[in-house]
């Protein structure tokens, strides 16, 4: 019996020998099966990147457990150049979290951090990965680690300005807000970073008027 739905020789315009016919449905059945399996195991890929799902374990890594910079819980935007030292600082006591659009690999180096987690913001598939597009996702793991536990807790999300880039202003903007609302309810605290001259008038005067500046 053919897996076709067609069999060539019911086609009335050429005429073949009964093995020629034999072979030529064996040849469409093994690329129809082939083309089907390759269906399922792209859907199967697809269904298990959408759903994948970090666990982010809080770790204090810096300070013994004593919080040593005192900063009221919130989201924070912050110059570029001081996001990082700015982070550094405020990880001392509190369990944190990197989002950054450099590999972990190289910032664990750079900040000599060991167990403190970090997610790479990047269109690459892999291992403690995040795609850009993949907002809600993102907003649904750190919220998930900010109610791990009542430690205190700092997350640094560099790279905001690749994210408007590839979402645009205003669905980022309703990310960050989120996330502020959550920070404050959970005592976490948020350090954005950004580049003041990559953003109009408009956007810089939004960001400064909902989310708080650190100077430290």
């Amino acid at each position: 019996m053919s897996l076709l739905p067609l069999d060539l020789g019911d086609m009335g315009v050429v005429s073949i020998s009964p093995l020629k016919r034999t072979r030529l449905n064996l040849v469409g059945n093994i690329l129809f099966m082939v083309g089907m399996s390759l269906f399922a195991v792209g859907w199967a890929h697809l269904i298990k990147t959408l759903t994948t799902k970090y666990i982010l374990t809080p770790v204090v890594e810096l300070g013994n457990g004593k919080v040593q910079v005192k900063v009221s819980p919130g989201l924070y935007i912050c110059n570029i150049d001081k996001g990082y030292s700015a982070f550094l600082n405020l990880l001392k006591g509190r369990a944190g979290v990197i989002i950054s659009r450099v590999p972990p690999e190289i910032l664990r180096k750079r900040l000599n951090l060991e167990k403190t987690p970090i997610l790479w913001l990047t269109k690459v598939e892999g291992g403690k990965t995040v795609h850009p597009h993949r907002l809600e996702f993102l907003l649904h793991t750190l919220v998930d680690f900010m109610k791990r536990d009542s430690t205190s807790k700092i997350i640094l999300l560099d790279g905001l300005e690749y994210l408007v880039l590839e979402n645009g202003f205003t669905p980022v903007f309703k990310f960050l807000t989120a996330l502020k609302d959550h920070a404050v309810m959970n005592n976490t605290i948020i350090v954005v970073p950004i580049k003041m001259d990559a953003f109009d008038e408009k956007e810089l005067s939004l960001l400064k008027r909902e989310f708080g500046e650190l100077n430290i």
